[in-house]
């Protein structure tokens, strides 16, 4: 029974580790993105009110950690964490688990229906189904990426 308990303890601290490796790479790809970034933020670089906000509305699981926020009004703003993506429209929280990730594309770019510098949205397939996630203008290379990083 012990080594079982040791190896699922192993099991546990292996994947925190590699959580915050991935998440201190997020962090340095990000910084790294030149484009102007207003609405989207590191955590730790978030405005304490929009932290504040955020708070009012969700819960993190027990070692989740927040990495990436975007928050351009508080009908519509979504949190990139460890663990999910957290979509709040609508005066509700929506769920979406990373594992559950299936893709992240650009069918609005590559389809043509938008420029790039017009480009507000990636599409993340789940089950099959595309669902837009709305991002800042210029900022969905970066989001793309990091999301494309954290699914494979």
């Amino acid at each position: 029974m012990q080594a079982i308990v040791r190896k699922y303890h192993f099991y546990l601290l292996t994947l925190y580790q590699n959580i915050l490796k991935a998440q201190s790479t997020i962090e340095a790809k990000f910084l790294r993105d030149r484009n102007l970034k207003v609405h989207t933020r590191i955590w730790k670089d978030t405005p304490e009110q929009i932290k504040n906000k955020i708070f009012e509305v969700i819960t993190l699981d027990d070692g989740e950690s927040p990495i990436i926020c975007y928050y351009p009004n508080s009908g519509y703003w979504w949190l990139l964490t460890s663990f999910k993506i957290l979509v709040f429209e609508r005066n509700e929280v929506n769920v979406i688990m990373l594992s559950d990730i299936q893709a992240v594309e650009l069918k609005k770019l590559f389809d043509g229906d938008v420029a790039k510098q017009e480009c507000d949205a990636v599409q993340l397939k789940i089950n099959g189904v595309y669902i837009d996630l709305k991002v800042e203008r210029r900022t969905w290379t970066i989001v793309f990426t990091v999301i494309q990083f954290i699914i494979k």
